[in-house]
């Protein structure tokens, strides 16, 4: 038996203790007896000293290694919860939830999801699989392909279906603990780049949702349940053309929000309201025009939308100023900086809006960014004011949430001014993080190729050609995010475009 066993002290810190090793046995450091003075004393708790996760070895086996400790109570939620698995469901609660809540408060990822995981198994497994893969970013390590994360999205779909089966689906309490688990798998989808499992997700989750709304229609949980998904909704909008992707789901949000902001949203005036009408009208503005801010795609309004997009555009724009002036320096760091970060987007929205909004040629979109340089450089400046903007606690670096990645990487690619396109490299390899599919790192690498295939043969100081100027591009990343299969168009010189299906598609693999 070990020293810890026979209460006897070891000599030295864990997990070199020399007593230990000289009898050939594994060094389990010491307990404190239970204070019996105290009411966990008498009830016969302990707290119990982990000092970092059990990852699972190759032939099933756990290895321990050493990491700060965490002292926690075990709990009766987390009986069925082996330690391993306990010690990232609690790193989830300390950390990983306030990360994923992203650059302001959210009340689905900081209250709703700690609720129903104490008493929904599935949710236990994905929070589980999710707080597995923040570690392994914080350690420096690749999210996908895990296999401890993957096992854990397994039990939780198990857990799901089983629950499902077993359960009154009519119940909305069930219904609700269905979406949270949704919701939550969607989030661990993005994180691992897999575009089949979030379709599959997102499209049977709205339409639950859409079911679930016309019988729970007073229910606490649907602002933050419909907010969420428009998030999700909105971030997998800033890597892929969604409204050809979703197909008929694609309306569905964009009424369920209206629903929403007719029933929770107030006015201006009110602080705690008026950000959240602010909120739900932007990213409204946003999902209806989604396919203007996709990168492999023409970005062009019809006629029909066109006049009333902008008109949307620029009311929204002055409601935002004025909040920003009457509440902004009255607020909290955190509501500050989620402030700070939609005005970041109100000042790019508009130029790529403005663009498609002209009757342009095709050949000759791209040159039109080029009367925004100043908006441009307003950008970058509110972004690095945002990220500057954290002085008491450090910015999130593990966010589901769209935030700031997408919106450089567009600007770098819009935006063809060397200047310009040196400093958005800078502030993505200056602030690693990681938001949902977006890492900063790797949209660093694809920028700076991109600015090289655009400026060959283009003497310093020369405006890049249309010619040169890539339109659209798409992107595949491997399973191990070593290499990425780069697809980019460009309309030549000798070609009069009559749509997108027109020009040339180059591609090449980069590696990391």
């Amino acid at each position: 038996m070990s020293f810890r066993i026979r209460h006897k002290k070891c000599d030295e810190g864990r997990p070199s203790c020399g007593e230990c090793i000289r009898a050939r046995k594994v060094c389990q450091g010491y307990i404190h007896p239970p204070d019996r003075r105290t009411r966990a004393g008498r009830m016969g708790q302990r707290t119990v000293v982990i000092w970092g996760p059990k990852e699972a070895t190759s032939d099933g086996r756990s290895s321990a290694r050493s990491s700060r400790p965490l002292t926690l109570l075990v709990e009766g939620t987390q009986v069925d919860l082996s330690p391993t698995e306990r010690w990232y469901f609690n790193l989830f609660r300390q950390s990983t939830s306030t990360q994923c809540a992203g650059y302001s408060e959210d009340p689905f990822w900081q209250r709703l999801v700690h609720q129903v995981a104490a008493a929904q198994p599935a949710v236990r497994h994905a929070t589980v699989a999710m707080s597995a893969l923040h570690w392994r970013f914080v350690q420096g390590k690749g999210v996908q392909n895990d296999t401890f994360a993957l096992r854990q999205c397994n039990k939780a779909i198990s857990e799901l279906r089983n629950q499902i089966l077993a359960r009154d689906q009519s119940s909305p309490l069930h219904t609700e603990a269905v979406l949270v688990t949704c919701i939550v798998l969607v989030a661990l989808a993005l994180l691992q780049g897999d575009a089949h499992a979030v379709d599959c997700h997102l499209r049977a989750g709205y339409a639950l949702l859409n079911e679930w709304l016309k019988t729970s229609p007073k229910s606490a949980a649907v602002p933050l349940l419909v907010q969420t998904f428009a998030q999700l909704h909105l971030h997998w909008a800033s890597f892929t053309n969604l409204k050809g992707y979703m197909g008929d789901n694609y309306e569905t949000l964009p009424r369920m929000l209206t629903d929403s902001f007719t029933r929770f949203a107030g006015p201006v005036d009110d602080r705690r309201k008026g950000s959240m009408s602010l909120a739900l009208r932007g990213w409204m503005l946003i999902l209806k025009n989604s396919h203007v801010l996709a990168f492999d795609t023409i970005s062009q309004l019809d006629d029909e939308t066109r006049f009333p997009t902008v008109d949307n555009l620029r009311r929204w724009k002055n409601e935002l100023r004025g909040f920003t002036m009457l509440h902004g320096p009255s607020m909290s760091q955190r509501d500050s900086s989620g402030l700070l970060l939609l005005n970041f987007w109100a000042e790019f929205i508009p130029i790529m809006i403005t663009v498609a909004s002209k009757a342009l040629p095709l050949h000759r979109q791209q040159m039109e960014y080029d009367k925004f340089l100043p908006n441009f450089r307003r950008v970058l400046q509110l972004g690095e004011l945002f990220m500057k903007s954290f002085t008491s606690s450090p910015a999130p670096v593990f966010s589901i949430k769209t935030g700031i990645i997408s919106t450089f990487f567009m600007c770098g690619i819009k935006c063809r001014d060397p200047a310009v396109r040196q400093n958005v490299l800078r502030v993505l390899r200056t602030y690693e993080r990681r938001e949902g599919i977006w890492k900063s790192s790797q949209a660093a690498r694809i920028l700076q190729r991109v600015f090289e295939i655009e400026s060959q043969g283009v003497r310093p100081g020369d405006v890049i050609p249309a010619s040169a100027r890539i339109n659209m591009m798409k992107l595949d990343l491997l399973p191990d995010e070593s290499k990425i299969h780069l697809q980019y168009h460009r309309f030549r010189d000798s070609e009069l475009p009559k749509d997108a299906s027109d020009g040339t598609w180059d591609e090449e693999w980069l590696s990391f």
